[in-house]
């Protein structure tokens, strides 16, 4: 991260660190680019304080100064794990918490499958509180199943955690039952997959009923 400070000039002018002491522009992290401008780079705590650039000329000089404020981007303290499993009609917590400077506004937003998701008009989902991003989610159905991403922001930078929603459930009901080659005694029986919900299908059941010929 670096920074740039304008002092309105194309010259090689004086500035003064925060502590007041002149500052060596040739080279490192501070240096005095062709336009006039201070850059640091990459910028520090340290580097915090009030910055003065003086102009002079043979008629005398003038000077300006501006305060230089150094904030960290927010930092991840509590993650999702990468995969949450649950069956239908379950709940299921998101923690996520991250670290910022206490005098920057911090928003925590959530995504699902790329979307930004909107509490007020989802009642499945909700926030706690606006101290952390946890996001609680009820009675979780297949529409919930994707992935999700919380994103946190400041005004200096933000930071991303993702996370997985797997469900299971009872399959789905088997498709286009078609009987065929029917015979006195035989017959067979087609039919297509339903959708196995997040679990193998690994049988199927067949059930029959016979109908009694009535002779008058």
């Amino acid at each position: 991260m670096g920074v740039f400070i304008n002092n309105q000039t194309n010259q090689t002018l004086p500035i003064s660190t925060p502590t007041g002491v002149r500052l060596n522009t040739g080279g490192g992290r501070v240096r005095q680019l062709a336009n006039g401008f201070l850059s640091i780079s990459p910028v520090q705590r340290s580097d915090e304080g009030t910055y003065t650039c003086t102009a002079r000329n043979s008629l005398g000089q003038d000077r300006t100064s501006g305060r230089l404020r150094v904030f960290s981007r927010p930092r991840l303290y509590v993650r999702p794990n990468p995969v949450y499993e649950r069956r239908v009609g379950e709940s299921v917590s998101l923690p996520c918490m991250a670290v910022t400077d206490a005098s920057l506004d911090v928003s925590y937003i959530w995504q699902h499958n790329g979307l930004r998701l909107d509490l007020a008009k989802a009642p499945q989902y909700s926030m706690r509180s606006t101290m952390d991003g946890d996001l609680t989610i009820v009675n979780l159905t297949l529409a919930e199943t994707g992935e999700y991403e919380c994103i946190v922001q400041t005004t200096v930078g933000s930071v991303v955690a993702s996370t997985r929603i797997q469900l299971y459930a009872q399959p789905g009901a088997p498709g286009a039952v078609v009987a065929d080659d029917i015979t006195a005694t035989d017959a067979r029986l087609q039919w297509s997959d339903g959708s196995d919900n997040g679990r193998r299908i690994i049988g199927y059941q067949v059930e029959g009923t016979r109908f009694a010929h009535l002779f008058f």
